[in-house]
């Protein structure tokens, strides 16, 4: 009995030594573009993306319902517009300028 007291006790100190050595570990954080975002929702997704991944994509996981925000919305660059082709004149507004 004493026996597995005892390789139980050293069992849940590995343990927890394990877990401090984990905790140390800090993740790098996210850059991430909340141009057009108001500001305290982009004041909490800034917190959350010091904090590291797994707390930004918590947050966003958290609050998709409220926000309608998702990973690729704050951590890709907004796509710059289309271009219209390069048109120079106004099209035409109505069929009798058809000539």
């Amino acid at each position: 009995m004493k026996r597995s007291l005892t390789g139980t006790l050293a069992a849940a100190a590995l343990l927890a030594l394990g877990q401090a050595a984990f905790a140390d570990e800090r993740e790098k954080p996210v850059t991430v573009y909340v141009d057009g975002l108001p500001a305290h929702i982009a004041e909490q997704v800034k917190k959350h993306a010091a904090e590291g991944e797994t707390s930004l994509k918590r947050y966003l996981d958290r609050t998709q319902t409220l926000h309608r925000l998702r990973w690729e919305d704050v951590t890709q660059p907004c796509l710059q517009p289309v271009s219209d082709g390069g048109l120079q004149k106004e099209p035409k507004k109505h069929a009798t300028d058809y000539k």
